[in-house]
């Protein structure tokens, strides 16, 4: 075990001279669910989920602007998997290919990559509140979603689920900007 850190901490000091945040982001991410599941049984993956993601109203220098408008709709697809961590902590990988349509202009469309882990903690057997780190790939964000999340049963291992989301994002550029958005999650998980 000492010998994975070692080389760990070799690889990241390696990516962090060469400043690449997108591939420490992963590296960390794809390292840290080996990390919290040292105790867990030996099937740490509980299950998956696949879903649709739509960003509802964004609230930024405290203008709110409803993101449904032709210029500024986005959706998502997000896709995840959950690992046990100790207790009922579970940590979430997701990944969210986002879609920006442009109706009005020469190029039909903006895709790009949210990297999105987390934990959820399960309230009860339906409720689940949780909180994700974001990366949002080729955009230049970062930043953090916290989640409420209420699921119903839909046939034998299958689940559905409505997720209230309130994604937080900082942007760099001349100074650092803060947008927080309001969306909606719907999708299944088994």
């Amino acid at each position: 075990m000492q010998s994975l850190f070692i080389t760990d901490i070799f690889v990241l000091n390696k990516l962090l001279m060469k400043n690449h945040i997108t591939a420490i982001a992963l590296y960390c991410t794809l390292n840290f669910s080996a990390l919290i599941g040292q105790d867990a049984p030996q099937n740490p993956v509980l299950g998956f989920h696949i879903g649709y993601v739509q960003p509802l109203l964004s609230i930024k220098n405290g203008n709110g602007e409803w993101l449904t408008r032709q210029d500024n709709f986005t959706i998502g697809f997000p896709i995840g998997v959950g690992f046990r961590a100790k207790g009922k902590a579970i940590f979430d990988l997701e990944m969210v290919p986002l879609i920006n349509p442009f109706f009005t202009e020469i190029s039909p469309m903006k895709v790009h990559l949210l990297l999105h882990p987390g934990f959820l903690f399960p309230i009860d057997d339906k409720v689940t509140f949780g909180l994700r780190a974001a990366f949002e790939i080729s955009e230049g964000q970062i930043g953090f979603t916290p989640l409420i999340n209420r699921s119903f049963a839909l046939m034998h291992g299958v689940r559905g689920f409505i997720e209230l989301v309130l994604p937080g994002r900082f942007s760099s550029g001349k100074t650092l900007q803060y947008t927080q958005v309001v969306g909606l999650h719907v999708g299944v998980a088994f």
